[in-house]
């Protein structure tokens, strides 16, 4: 709440002391995509890999000539896979959810645990070059606020390297209620009357870890393919 609150304190300052005849707030929306990743304190006996997860949220941006100080509210994805091969015969033991029984059924069995969050970020936008009156490349920095949603488990069983089962489930974690992270971006962006298109990559990364345990602590972080559209309104003077 204290993001939002030196948000808007800015946004309100910008409003009243700023030329509004040359200033121009931006609202956008966007998806991304891409590998999550997470490190850790402790090695595991079982293998950990990057998992696909997807985030979108809404953006609002008061530009300053090249600058644009920006805010919204975010649905932001964390997780990481547990997959195992070979399964024939006996019991195979996964650290969360227990016994899973192999059989001829399946020989692969994968875990993926996926971690939710309503993220809101405090950031800037820069545009670095321009290039025409249409194209321009920006970039983009700034800190986040994530708020823990749930956890789920997904559990995914193969033959023959082909999915013959899928089974979403409550997963309970030790979750922080509140995480900080930061993120980083760089934005292809096409201007076409009041609206812009934009492409480019995400970074984003945890400040600290996203449980409440002291011994093991797990740092989520991701990379994303960022696509989004955006809207501009004027303002004018009095």
């Amino acid at each position: 709440m204290k993001l939002t609150s030196t948000f808007l304190l800015i946004i309100f300052s910008c409003l009243v002391f700023g030329q509004e005849d040359t200033k121009k707030i931006n609202y956008s929306a966007f998806l991304q995509t891409g590998p999550s990743y997470r490190t850790t304190n402790v090695d595991y006996s079982y293998p950990e890999n990057p998992a696909g997860v997807y985030g979108g949220g809404l953006m609002i941006a008061y530009k300053l000539n090249k600058l644009k100080i920006q805010s919204g509210v975010q649905y932001q994805q964390y997780a990481i896979l547990s997959r195992f091969e070979g399964l024939v015969f006996g019991n195979q033991i996964n650290h969360q959810t227990g016994n899973v029984s192999a059989n001829k059924e399946f020989d692969a069995v994968s875990f993926k645990y996926l971690h939710q969050y309503i993220t809101v970020p405090l950031g800037v936008n820069y545009n670095l070059f321009q290039f025409g009156s249409k194209n321009s490349i920006h970039v983009s920095a700034g800190i986040a606020g994530n708020f823990y949603l749930n956890s789920k488990n997904i559990v995914k069983k193969y033959k023959a390297g082909k999915t013959i089962d899928r089974k979403t489930e409550n997963y309970t974690f030790d979750a922080r209620k509140v995480s900080l992270s930061s993120y980083y971006a760089i934005t292809y962006e096409r201007a076409m009357k009041n609206k812009s298109f934009f492409v480019g990559s995400k970074f984003d990364v945890f400040h600290n870890p996203n449980t409440n345990s002291t011994t093991i602590k797990r740092t989520p972080y991701k990379f994303s393919l960022l696509v989004g559209i955006g809207f501009y309104t004027k303002r004018t003077s009095k």
